[in-house]
C-alpha cells in the first residue's frame, strides 16, 4: 500500500448542476461510508464476536461457581454452593486466551485493511467525479463561445467577408466538443452512481471538495481510529 495517497482536483461551483443547490462535504461522505458500508459492519460484528471470545477465555482463569440442592427427607433440604477451579490444565487456559487474543488482533487488522480499501476506492471515484464535473463545465463554456463565434461567422460568410471553410472548421470543432461533452457526462454519472453504491442510498446534494486534498498515511490511521471510536458496535 502506498505511504501517501494524493488526490489533486480542481472544483468549481456551477449552477448547471441541479445537485449544487445543496452541498455535502467529502469528508462527511467518507465518514458515512466508513460507518455504514456493509463490509465495515461485517468487520465490526467480527470484532464484537472476537471480544466475546476473549472475555470467555478470561473467565477460564476464575473459579466456576455452582449450586446444588438435594432432598434428605420430607421437610429438610440441603443446598451446597461450591467453586470449581482446576489446579493445573497443562497450559490450556493460556493457550485458549492466546488464541482468542490472536483472533481479535486478526479481526482488527482485517477491519483496518477493509477501511483502507474503502478509502482508496472512494478517493479514486471522487477524483473521477470532480474531474468529469470540471470537464463538463469547461466544455460547456467552450461550446457556448464557439456557438457565439459561429453565429458571427455566419454573418461574415453571408457578407462574403469570410470563406465557407472557416464555418466548416467551426462546425467540426462544435461536433468534437459535443462528443467530448457526452463522454464527460457519462463519466460523471458513472462516478456518481459508484458513490451512491458505496453509500447505499441516492445523493440529492452535490459534493463539496476543497481544491486540493492530500491524505497522508498517518491521516488515514487517525481516520480509522476515529471510526473505531465512533461506531457504536465497537465501543467497549
Amino acid at each position: 500500500m502506498n505511504n501517501k495517497i494524493i488526490l489533486s482536483i480542481l472544483f468549481a461551483s456551477v449552477s448547471s448542476f441541479a445537485s449544487d443547490i445543496c452541498q455535502i462535504n467529502s469528508s462527511e461522505l467518507l465518514n458515512e461510508i466508513l460507518s455504514s458500508h456493509p463490509s465495515i459492519q461485517a468487520s465490526s460484528e467480527a470484532i464484537k464476536g472476537s471480544d466475546a471470545r476473549v472475555d470467555s477465555a478470561k473467565w477460564g482463569y476464575y473459579p466456576t461457581p455452582s449450586v446444588e440442592m438435594s432432598v434428605k427427607d420430607k421437610d429438610r433440604y440441603t443446598t451446597v454452593a461450591r467453586l470449581d477451579q482446576p489446579l493445573w490444565t497443562g497450559g490450556k487456559l493460556d493457550s485458549a486466551y492466546d488464541i482468542a487474543t490472536s483472533k481479535k488482533n486478526e479481526t482488527m487488522y482485517e477491519f483496518q485493511e477493509t477501511s483502507y480499501k474503502l478509502i482508496e476506492n472512494f478517493l479514486s471515484i471522487l477524483q473521477n467525479y470532480t474531474t468529469s464535473k470540471a470537464n463538463i463545465v469547461e466544455l460547456e463554456k467552450g461550446l457556448k463561445t464557439l456557438n457565439e463565434f459561429g453565429e458571427m461567422l455566419d454573418r461574415r460568410v453571408d457578407a462574403g467577408v469570410s470563406p465557407y471553410a472557416d464555418k466548416e472548421l467551426i462546425n467540426s470543432r462544435i461536433k468534437q466538443i459535443n462528443s467530448d461533452l457526452i463522454v464527460a457526462k457519462n463519466k460523471y454519472k458513472v462516478s456518481l452512481l459508484q458513490i451512491e453504491q458505496l453509500l447505499s442510498h441516492t445523493m440529492k446534494c452535490g459534493i463539496n471538495v476543497s481544491s486540493v486534498n492530500v491524505l497522508e498515511s498517518d491521516d488515514i490511521e487517525m481516520l480509522i481510529k476515529r471510526c473505531l471510536i465512533v461506531i457504536h458496535l465497537l465501543k467497549r
